[in-house]
């Protein structure tokens, strides 16, 4: 029998794109060896990763561990390492590829991806496969290979995947999802979403266009955590992924009960994340290709210290880019100092400069603006990088990273003669460019999804969501501020608007162009919520009452030919006072 990987490798995807580095997950807890039991309890986490002093992979914690434990009356203030397994895991290196990992019968529970040296990188799963498979997806359902891929994932992935089309109907629905819900798949097929899986919003992710990941679902009584990813095509959406991933970390609290932990204080006085409050590669959101190469050359840009060049314009998120190669370098446990070059005088910017310099010894010192520089400033700095010191401020030696920032593209700043060739080459040794938001359309949904919800807990909102005409709009729209002008507009819309649901004239502020006018041919069953606004005089409610009389007061056929799910139309029959 052919293993899950060996059917992605004849999908011809090409060795570059099958990059373990490229695949795996930076996201994860990890803890020295010498953390005890109880205090790594504390992080509540379902896994958590062992490494030794030079961070090097020792084994893992997870729910087997903590069995293993309470057997064999383990203290809990035992160190960490005694209960770290490894069994069903195995270390690769970040430049193999998945082709390479195919000497087993079916794949390994976890990899663990490591550096030349040895320093524990990331995880790659089953589970991150699938979901950068989806990612895939999302930028071209219709190709052929594509396609192909979501077979392969339907027949083999563990975790529980359905797919709707437009209207919220099965399409797909696999074999553990058909175990779970203890519905025959050939059952399943045909009918909507909401007869198969108790608690879905499945149906409404097609509406909406908006992805949830990682949200809670209750099933058969379960939380589960569940991931809800639109399709968009030719600026529709077309369909949905629904993925049911794990059950949560209940197993792990009612383990933590049992070995009778509960009470005891926390003692430990080391900081135990690996993160920091500043942004990592994985939190820039986006699944269009030329994110996805910019994470690629960044996260082997981390592995050195050359220093780096990013350009792009305003807005475009280069100081994120610049903490994430920070937190994926050597040096992530250092200093973190952002210097913006405008923040001075060109008198004082010399000065702050250096001590800056001075302050980020041994860590990373991200310029901002870095072409706004006095000429006299970048030939000192030049020569700082070219010897470690020299300056008259900087009188010993120095180590630092310098990753720097322009939002004029390298054409203007060479050919202005303001900036000194030779500084640039030396400081552009790696140069990421990275491309503004028009230009990635594909993002804009997703960015939209992820800031809804974190800054509707920032401001201690209900978590609102945008109509499929809203989203579609917004990628249409220029964004000339990019991703900040974006999160900018969320954070406004949020504080003014007191429904639930954004529609388009709540963003009349922003989108100034015309709205998109409805075709007049209602009798097509292609009517669907993005022709739902007004054509030649007709707005949504006469709309409705139009298709109502049409289907003779049918609301299921009316629901359907305009592409929503029962339940709205009664919303929209109430909101619009509408007796049918």
């Amino acid at each position: 029998m052919e293993t899950f990987l060996n059917k992605l490798v004849q999908l011809e995807l090409g060795e570059e794109s099958l990059a373990v580095g490229d695949w795996m997950t930076t996201q994860f807890i990890s803890v020295d060896e010498k953390t005890t039991i109880e205090e790594a309890l504390q992080l509540q986490q379902k896994l958590i990763i062992v490494v030794d002093e030079k961070r090097q992979f020792i084994g893992v914690m997870n729910d087997a561990s903590l069995r293993d434990a309470y057997e064999q009356c383990i203290e809990s203030s035992a160190p960490v390492k005694n209960i770290a397994r490894r069994d069903g895991i195995q270390t690769v290196g970040e430049d193999m590829t998945l082709p390479q990992l195919l000497h087993t019968a079916e794949m390994i529970d976890l990899y663990v991806v490591q550096n030349e040296v040895g320093e524990v990188l990331g995880l790659l799963t089953k589970e991150t496969v699938v979901k950068h498979i989806i990612r895939m997806l999302e930028n071209d359902l219709h190709d052929e290979r594509m396609s192909a891929i979501l077979s392969v994932i339907l027949e083999k992935a563990y975790e529980g995947i359905a797919v709707v089309d437009e209207n919220g109907y099965l399409i797909e629905f696999n074999e553990a999802y058909s175990n779970f819900t203890g519905v025959p798949r050939e059952e399943a097929l045909g009918r909507h979403v909401t007869e198969v899986i108790e608690n879905t919003n499945l149906h409404e992710t097609v509406q909406k266009g908006m992805p949830e990941r990682g949200v809670i679902q209750n099933i058969q009584g379960q939380d589960m955590i569940v991931h809800r990813i639109p399709i968009w095509h030719n600026g529709k959406v077309v369909a949905a992924i629904g993925m049911l991933i794990f059950e949560g970390v209940s197993q792990v609290y009612r383990i933590y009960e049992s070995l009778q932990l509960q009470n005891v204080k926390m003692s430990q006085k080391q900081e135990l994340h690996t993160e920091k409050e500043m942004a990592s590669l994985e939190e820039i959101v986006g699944v269009s290709k030329e994110i996805f190469q910019l994470k690629r050359l960044a996260r082997k840009a981390a592995r050195t210290k050359v220093p780096v060049f990013l350009t792009g314009e305003s807005g475009t998120g280069k100081k994120a880019f610049g903490e994430g190669i920070h937190q994926l370098s050597s040096r992530r446990d250092e200093v973190f100092i952002a210097f913006d070059c405008r923040s001075y005088e060109p008198e004082r910017v010399k000065q702050m400069l250096f001590r800056r310099i001075q302050e980020a010894d041994g860590g990373t010192l991200f310029l901002e603006n870095i072409d706004v520089l006095p000429a006299d400033t970048q030939y000192e700095l030049l020569e700082f990088l070219e010897e470690g010191k020299g300056n008259v401020l900087v009188d010993q030696q120095i180590d630092v990273r310098l990753i720097v920032a322009s939002s004029t593209t390298v054409d203007e700043l060479l050919h202005s003669k303001q900036f000194d060739r030779r500084l640039f080459e030396t400081l552009s040794i790696v140069h990421l460019d990275i491309p503004p938001l028009r230009n990635r359309q594909e993002d804009i949904p997703i960015l939209l999804a992820h800031y809804m919800q974190q800054l509707c807990m920032k401001h201690r909102v209900p978590e609102k969501t945008f109509t499929s005409e809203v989203v579609q709009a917004l990628m249409n729209y220029e964004w000339p501020g990019n991703v900040r002008e974006l999160v900018n507009s969320i954070e406004r819309v949020i504080t003014l608007s007191d429904d639930e649901i954004i529609q388009v004239e709540d963003l009349d502020w922003l989108l100034t162009e015309k709205k998109e006018q409805l075709s007049t041919h209602v009798d097509s069953v292609s009517v669907n919520l993005e022709q739902f606004k007004e054509k030649q005089g007709e707005n949504e409610r006469e709309l409705i009452i139009s298709l109502l009389k049409k289907t003779g007061g049918n609301k299921s056929k009316t629901a359907e030919l305009l592409g929503i799910h029962r339940t709205t139309l009664y919303k929209k029959l109430k909101k619009y006072n509408i007796d049918a």
